[in-house]
This record gives C-alpha cells, structure tokens and sequence, in this order.
C-alpha cells in the first residue's frame, strides 16, 4: 500500500488519542472524545490541518478494545478508509522494550508500529452485522453463566456445613436462580436460531460441531473469534490464537558436542 500518514490512536472508554505520522515523522497529535460528534469534528480537523489528507493514502492502526473500538470503527468504516486492527499482545511485541507510558505516546508507538508493519500490515476486515449480535449474545450468556456460579456454588457449599442455614439461604436466592436459568435458556435458543436462519453460518457451525470435543458454545466462539474463518485461514495461525502451540524458550543452555 502507497500510504502517506500512518495514524496510530490509542482508545480508552472516554478518550481517543491520536498521533499522525507523515512517512516516519510526526506531524500532529491531538486527543478527542470517544463520541460520534467529536469523530466528525477530527474528520473536519485532519482535512483542514493537513490539505492532501484523504481516505486513500492514510491508514488508522489501533488495539482492539473491545466495544470502546465500535464508534471509530464504524466511522472509520463509513469513511472507506484503510484500518490495521491489532491483537495489544501483538503490539507490545512488536514494539519491544519501551520506557514510560501515557496514551499519548502509546498513540504515537501505535503510529510508528504502522509505518514499520506498512508492506505487511494486515488490514481489518469487519464482521457482518450478524457476527456481533452473536457476539454480544455470547457475551451476555457467559455472564449469565457466571451469575448463576456465583449464586448456586455457595449455597450448596454452605449446605455441607450449615443445613439449615443452606436452605434459608437457597429460599432466599430461588427466584432469582430460576429467573437467570430462564435467561440463559433463552439465549442460547436465540443463538441457535441466529445460525440456523444463516446458510454460511449454519454451514461453518455444522463443519465445527462436526469435529470430536467441539461442541455448541465452543462452535460459535470459534466462528466469531474468526469473523467467520475470515481473519484467521489456517490451522496453524488457529493453534497460534488459541495458544495450545509448543514454542521452545531456551536460552544459553549447552548443547550437544558435534563429534
């Protein structure tokens, strides 16, 4: 890619912290509210501060934050313009050693991080609309799963010592218990129904569940952590993502003697 300005931005929940590089050299940095509203204002800010900025010679790199990523994101995206999305692991990384820390300059290493990567940077493709409802489901029912956890486990440990006490407890938190099974039933249809009514979706998930060990809720991470087999292609970048790869760590110990 023939890119001029690299922009690193560093998100946080309330702030965005820009820094832009033109080639390897830094020509302005700037820190704005993670809102829709002030996105527009920067949009407005980078074209008058910078007259020959436009979609097609700038790339935005960032860490992926989670959902603090979607205003920008969707932003970004409605403005057609290159994005490099990153693992915070694999940044650091790449990075190296570094001193001191503010988001500042975690923009400005972001920038840099950029124009270095340039001819190998991987660019952000973003997950259809029903990716991130499955996402978000997942995510609602592994906290309804955590809930559940947190409420029934103590209860049935307080049993074992404490009958009486057990079962004055357990009265207490039935309801409740009963009301968050009911949840977590009915989003886990709900993602069910999602797959079913989607050919691609309902092909992969199929394929997934199809190998030993995978079942439902480890089918439907995998198809999102993948955005859909999309992001991450083969088995061994998979095995690299999920973290089950053996790399050796081994350093200054003496080898065998060549005869």
């Amino acid at each position: 890619m023939n890119w001029k300005y690299f922009i690193g931005i560093d998100v946080s929940k309330a702030t965005l912290d820009v820094c832009i590089l033109e080639g390897k050299e830094k020509r302005y940095s700037l820190e704005i509210e993670n809102k829709p509203k002030a996105l527009s204002g920067f949009w407005k800010l980078l074209n008058k501060q910078i007259p020959d900025f436009n979609s097609e010679n700038s790339v935005f790199c960032m860490e992926h934050t989670g959902i603090y990523n979607e205003h920008l994101l969707s932003f970004l995206q409605g403005k057609k313009v290159s994005i490099c999305l990153e693992h915070p692991a694999h940044l650091k990384l790449c990075v190296g050693l570094t001193r001191g820390k503010n988001d500042q300059v975690d923009a400005e290493r972001i920038a840099i991080y950029a124009y270095k990567e340039r001819e190998s940077i991987r660019l952000w493709e973003p997950p259809r609309a029903v990716i991130k409802t499955l996402k978000h489901l997942t995510s609602l029912r592994s906290r309804l799963v955590r809930t559940k956890k947190s409420l029934s486990i103590p209860v049935k440990e307080l049993k074992l010592f404490d009958k009486d006490g057990g079962r004055t407890v357990e009265n207490i938190c039935k309801n409740t218990l009963k009301h968050v099974s009911q949840d977590l039933e009915t989003v886990e249809k709900h993602i069910l129904e999602i797959i079913k009514a989607d050919p691609t979706l309902k092909r992969l998930f199929q394929i997934s569940t199809s190998v030993s060990g995978i079942g439902t809720v480890t089918a439907v991470e995998i198809i999102i952590a993948t955005n859909e087999f999309k992001n991450i292609r083969t088995a061994k970048k998979f095995a690299c993502y999920a973290g089950i790869v053996p790399f050796e760590h081994n350093s200054g110990k003496p080898g065998k003697s060549v005869p």
